[in-house]
């Protein structure tokens, strides 16, 4: 049989795919305008589509990259140039009319876009995290309204100014000053924005700030040459908000690239740079002001390196914590890396997720010792931008522990015949104040059984005492925090190793028998299923082979006979056995948001409350309004969940409702 080779048409050309999608956008502006006789047929949608299918997926260059620039800046320009004077010598209702008609046609624009450029989200924007074409378009056409439009006077640049009042009439002025604006600056306004060398954005590339000798820095004086013309301050500030953005871009793929690499201090150099900028360069305008803002805002609350919500600041906050305590940073070096990421705090809007992150994190620091005074260092810091009341009283619960554990060696000297061959440091937590943990229970070894009781003994007399109240107080366990230190004898040497309280009391198990079975263990423990594998794996699979297993795989089963590892050996003397399911990245998310929706609900009903036990009565979007403002400081609300609480405090009889979607507060 023979085989007939199939031709396939050639790659597409960048070029030639552009010039048609662009052909494309200006046939739809001008049906925009009204040019009745103009329709876009079906035939033709579909040829745009294919062509930024081919340019996306079947050209082996991948010019995705590329045509996103090019939709960008014909975005850009279709504004700047197009829009933005149509509007500009407007006044009164003709403004609202033609601005209302522009901001339609805005829409229509951008939706068609986002159709056309539906595979190049699905190739480029998606994969990178970068906001897609349609965001981009109608956030610039918002910045465009923003635009102080009052106070817009045109003047001469500095040097006209001093010619026509040395050597030419004052009424000529006003003509001049428009030319030598038109020729010097808006005519040249493009290149002086985007040129790589020269150019505003080639200056603010630059690793320094470019400075005149005893004429000024150069950003300033662009800024008030281009502050004399109209919309001139808007255009330098869209391509400020670009390059800001495109720095930012480069931090956040260098750790999407570098899986575990955080970016959060490239992000805090970036904002330090040029908030310098907006502050001395730009005479802090609020159009720069706010480029900055937004750039920081969008970078600060997405996923950034399987991170979200802020989750990468407690990845770094927990290295600098690292590095201060190993002596790796001083004092100095420390207070200044944390007063810069500091900055970058108030750009969440989950400041309440990042709070209970920081808490479930700090308790388990201070369960297995930490340096106090660092942490209180840091939440010292914390506490110009955030709400951790929370933390500080986490910090004050383990003073009073380290400070009872003190009356507690005093005890057991005092009482010998309380004293355990097993020393051991406690920590109480005071139920509210830490993160609620999953009650695990465990049946303790003689040796840890002895040093809990003599403890629980100990605390009933203490408080007792201290308090006149002879039923004391409740103690609950908790297992999953905390450490170990025992010494396993094996016939190389005998090796120190770290381990969980769980881990630790299966261990011990292995000093009356040599070889237990699954069901042996789970009995003698009286643990859960779930937790004797987590244990089982860890100290038969995981990095240490502490235990030998039968059969020899890398699953638990209920069948399987475990043996201590007389022949384990070690090049050091200490080890920490890990958890397999812990690393570095465990958050325990999922717990934790469920636990800051719960949080949310409360804060949005004492809100909710707040406002109604002070104004008596209110209606529905004021409500709303005012809940918001109260809840901005610490997470962003949603129309839906402030709908919810106000069902549920009408059902509770808090409120009552009243006609007109109005609501009356009932004391």
């Amino acid at each position: 049989m023979t085989r007939t080779a199939i031709a396939r048409p050639p790659p597409m050309d960048i070029e030639d795919g552009w010039r048609r999608l662009a052909a494309g956008f200006e046939k739809l502006l001008r049906i925009l305008d009204g040019e009745d006789m103009l329709s876009f047929s079906g035939a033709e949608y579909s040829e745009l589509l294919q062509i930024t299918y081919k340019l996306c997926y079947e050209s082996p260059a991948g010019h995705a990259a590329e045509m996103y620039d090019r939709w960008d800046k014909t975005i850009r320009h279709h504004i700047v140039y197009q829009v933005l004077p149509s509007l500009q010598d407007m006044q009164g209702e003709p403004l609202l009319k033609n601005f209302v008609h522009d901001w339609e046609n805005h829409k229509v624009l951008m939706k068609w876009l986002k159709s056309v450029c539906m595979y190049l989200r699905l190739a480029f924007t998606n994969q990178r995290s970068l906001p897609p074409i349609m965001d981009i378009g109608l956030n610039l056409f918002k910045n465009v309204i923003e635009e102080d439009r009052a106070g817009k006077v045109i003047k001469s640049i500095q040097e006209e100014e001093e010619r026509i009042q040395n050597y030419l009439k004052p009424w000529t002025e006003a003509r001049l000053s428009k030319t030598v604006l038109l020729e010097l600056v808006s005519r040249q306004a493009e290149w002086l924005l985007d040129d790589d060398k020269s150019g505003f954005r080639g200056i603010l590339a630059a690793e320094n700030d470019l400075l005149d000798d005893g004429k000024g820095n150069e950003l300033n004086l662009m800024f008030r040459v281009f502050s004399r013309i109209s919309g001139g301050l808007l255009s330098m500030a869209i391509a400020f908000q670009k390059h800001i953005r495109d720095i930012l871009q480069q931090a956040v793929g260098a750790a999407h690239m570098e899986k575990g690499k955080e970016p959060s201090n490239s992000i805090v150099e970036v904002l330090q740079k040029y908030e310098a900028h907006v502050i001395n360069n730009f005479d802090n305008h609020i159009l720069f002001r706010k480029a900055l803002d937004e750039n920081f805002r969008m970078i600060c609350n997405r996923n950034i390196a399987d991170f979200s919500d802020g989750e990468f600041f407690i990845i770094f906050l927990e290295r600098l914590i690292e590095q201060r305590t190993c002596g790796k940073l001083d004092d100095d070096s420390v207070e200044d890396t944390l007063a810069k990421v500091v900055k970058l705090l108030p750009y969440l809007h989950s400041k309440d997720y990042l709070v209970e992150l920081y808490r479930n994190r700090l308790l388990g620091r201070l369960s297995i010792g930490c340096n106090i005074e660092v942490e209180t260092s840091f939440i010292t810091k914390l506490k110009l931008v955030l709400d951790v009341s929370i933390l500080e009283d986490m910090l004050e619960d383990y003073s009073i522990s380290k400070e009872l554990q003190k009356f507690f060696k005093d005890y057991m000297s005092m009482n010998p015949e309380s004293n355990t061959l097993v020393d051991m440091d406690t920590m109480v937590l005071k139920q509210g104040h830490f993160p609620s943990q999953q009650k695990q229970h465990l049946s303790l070894p003689p040796d840890m059984l002895n040093c809990a009781e003599a403890f629980e003994k100990f605390y009933q007399e203490f408080h007792g005492q201290a308090t006149g109240n002879r039923r004391g107080r409740t103690l609950t366990w908790i297992y999953s925090l905390g450490n170990c230190n025992i010494v396993g004898n094996f016939e190389g040497k005998s090796v120190e190793m770290i381990v969980s309280p769980m881990q630790a009391a299966l261990l011990l198990l292995f000093n009356e028998d040599d070889r237990l079975s699954y069901n042996d263990i789970v009995a003698k423990l009286e643990i859960m299923d779930n937790d004797a594998k987590v244990m089982l794996y860890s100290l038969s699979c995981g990095k240490y082979s502490i235990l030998k297993k039968e059969p020899r795989n890398k699953t638990i089963a209920p069948d399987d006979i475990f043996e201590f590892n007389n022949n384990f050996s070690v090049k050091t003397g200490k080890i920490k056995v890990p958890l397999h399911h812990v690393d570095r990245g465990d958050f325990r998310a999922s717990e934790t948001m469920e636990d800051v929706r719960r949080y949310r609900k409360q804060n949005v009903d004492c809100a909710i409350v707040r406002i109604m036990k002070d104004r008596k009565t209110l209606d529905h979007e004021k409500l709303v309004e005012e809940c918001k403002k109260l809840c901005d400081p610490y997470f962003k609300v949603d129309d839906d969940l402030i709908q919810m609480r106000i069902d549920h405090l009408v059902a509770e009889n808090y409120l009552a409702r009243k006609e007109g979607c109005t609501y009356e507060y009932l004391p």
